[in-house]
């Protein structure tokens, strides 16, 4: 598994509870959000 780093959380709108619920999309596919927001 590989796992990155991005900059937006919880200052920039991204609530907490998605916390390990929700994916982004990166180059055209779909990867989960691990972690905290």
């Amino acid at each position: 598994m590989q796992i990155g780093t991005v900059t937006p959380g919880y200052g920039d709108g991204y609530p907490s509870s998605i916390s390990n619920r929700a994916s982004v999309l990166i180059r055209g596919q779909l990867c989960p959000v691990v972690g905290r927001v």
